[in-house]
């Protein structure tokens, strides 16, 4: 994963687009590591563990005073060049709209800082409790169980009406990958939801929820050139650091769904594009 050059978006204004929040009244003295057990400052979030890791921020699975689990995401230090960058990625997450397709935002909460992340706000989503799109694609691949075109058509409608959402509001994911889409039980009857021979949940009897908004960055109509990352997922005018707007998350939206019908990986697929050059 690539560090971000500054962010510039391609406008007349030199201006934000919103007031940043307000900076926090932070202790003087870091809190000790947040792991299993440990509480987010005077928060009510409790840490349960930890989920995932990536360049900008890391994300903990937490319960809160009433026991009910919730995601949250702390920003880890040095990952942003300036405190601007850093509050404009947490505002970012207020803009996140209403949608079945995208993982709900609850709130800010205060991050006293520790010895790995940045003092300041961490940002709590909703748990989705069937765990990531990336998962899914390894159990069905280990039992070479191959998803219908429905089901497909299922999966794909879901995402693109989630990202349709997220970009109505103004906002690029640019981080689009199964590793960032996650799964959640529908509403649907508990009799009608399981697979009557292994009991593994259905496509679509599951809601796909976009999530992981650590990269997301809010565009409005205009354009930027962030560099991000060369990965095989990453469209091409990001790679090679041209302007970019949000249909470069329709690229990655893509290749999820090709990893999905497939039941590849993204660096398999880049892997085997290797070994055909050479």
């Amino acid at each position: 994963e690539g560090r971000s050059f500054p962010e510039r978006t391609m406008s007349n204004s030199s201006q934000p687009d919103a007031d940043l929040l307000p900076s926090p009244s932070l202790p003087t003295t870091p809190a000790p590591a947040f792991t299993a057990g440990a509480r987010l400052g005077k928060s009510v979030y409790e840490c349960v563990k930890q989920l995932g890791s990536g360049s900008f921020g890391t994300a903990f699975l937490c319960k809160d005073d009433k026991a009910q689990l919730v995601v949250v995401k702390r920003f880890k230090k040095n990952a942003f060049d300036t405190e601007y960058e850093l509050q404009a990625a947490t505002e970012v997450a207020s803009k996140i709209p209403s949608s079945p397709n995208l993982c709900k935002f609850h709130h800010l909460v205060v991050d006293p800082g520790d010895a790995d992340f940045a003092a300041g706000f961490a940002l709590v989503f909703e748990h989705c409790n069937r765990g990531s799109l990336q998962d899914f694609i390894r159990e069905r691949r280990l039992h070479s169980k191959q998803l219908t075109e429905f089901e497909l058509a299922c999966c794909a409608s879901q995402l693109a009406a989630g990202l349709s959402a997220l970009h109505e509001a103004g906002i690029i994911h640019r981080d689009i990958a199964p590793r960032n889409i996650f799964l959640s039980d529908s509403q649907r009857p508990a009799a009608n939801r399981a697979d009557s021979k292994s009991g593994a949940q259905q496509p679509s009897e599951i809601l796909l929820k976009i999530g992981d908004f650590g990269q997301a960055k809010y565009i409005g109509s205009q354009q930027t050139d962030t560099f991000l990352g060369t990965g095989p997922d990453v469209a091409p005018e990001m790679r090679s650091l041209q302007q970019y707007d949000k249909r470069a998350d329709l690229y990655s939206l893509g290749v999820a769904l090709f990893e999905l019908m497939t039941l590849t990986e993204c660096k398999d697929i880049a892997a085997a594009r290797a070994r055909l050059s050479s």
